[in-house]
């Protein structure tokens, strides 16, 4: 994943022109520092989205923008072609990393995700992990319909949603049809999935993390997430992974209270 030779340096050459530093690059552009890095390096390839963020970090002309653009491989004669989805994964991780807020975690989730069928998704902390009937919280920054998670509230479906049972059973991530038959399912379960299908939800896949007698979990879905896939298992996972962490770093994930944005 290495970018056109020259657009490390050119990116070095114009940022130092600007009399600024790596740090304050990455803080104007919104990305990580070591992002930065990788991509001044050559170790990153930048996409054209980000071509864009870095070029009006730097305030170029258009000429310099331009330069930076052919360098980084988006001229005419490439531009079809475009970033990998490796580099697209690689670089969504990073920007999750040098986030400062939850919307910047979730737009950086949003941009990569929908290549393997996730649609919606949302965040949730099951508490009491070792009692009989634990509590479940969540948090919901926009990617996924705050009425529904209302509505699973309302009709209490945690007390006999199966996802949570399995989380609480196993510390992998798994897709839905690899650990629940809904053929099997009755009652509230049942009823459960039947609307989140009536949504246009057919599939998803959940990620969790044990964090201090609790569990954190990034729940996604789509209308249709191949579970057959590798390369989708590869990327749900780390994806759900950074932004669980990235959010329990800016203290967004709820614990014994609800964040709703």
């Amino acid at each position: 994943m290495t970018a056109t030779p020259g657009f490390g340096d050119l990116l070095k050459r114009l940022r130092h022109a600007r009399g600024l530093s790596q740090l304050a690059l990455a803080a104007n552009a919104a990305v990580s520092p070591r992002h930065l890095s990788f991509l001044e390096s050559g170790r990153a390839k930048p996409s054209e989205v980000m071509v864009s963020r870095l070029a009006s970090a730097l305030e170029l002309d258009p000429t310099d923008f331009d330069d930076l653009r052919t360098a980084a491989g988006f001229c005419a004669r490439n531009a079809e072609r475009g970033p990998s989805i490796g580099d697209r994964i690689f670089e969504s991780a990073l920007m999750m990393e040098g986030a400062h807020t939850a919307a910047q975690i979730v737009d950086a989730g949003r941009a990569i995700l929908p290549e393997f069928g996730i649609g919606q998704f949302f965040f949730g902390t099951l508490a009491g992990e070792s009692s009989a009937m634990p509590g479940f919280d969540w948090a919901n920054f926009g990617a996924f319909p705050t009425s529904w998670l209302h509505f699973y509230d309302r009709e209490r479906y945690a007390m006999t949603d199966p996802l949570l049972a399995v989380v609480r059973a196993r510390s992998d991530s798994f897709f839905w049809d690899e650990v629940i038959d809904r053929r099997t399912l009755a009652g509230p379960a049942r009823e459960m999935f039947e609307r989140a299908e009536a949504g246009g939800v057919s599939s998803g896949f959940v990620v969790s993390r044990r964090r201090e007698g609790s569990i954190q979990i990034a729940s996604m879905m789509g209308a249709r997430v191949d579970r057959r896939s590798r390369l989708a298992r590869v990327a749900l996972e780390m994806l759900g992974s950074r932004m669980l962490v990235d959010l329990d770093r800016l203290g967004a994930l709820p614990h014994s209270r609800r964040t709703d944005v």
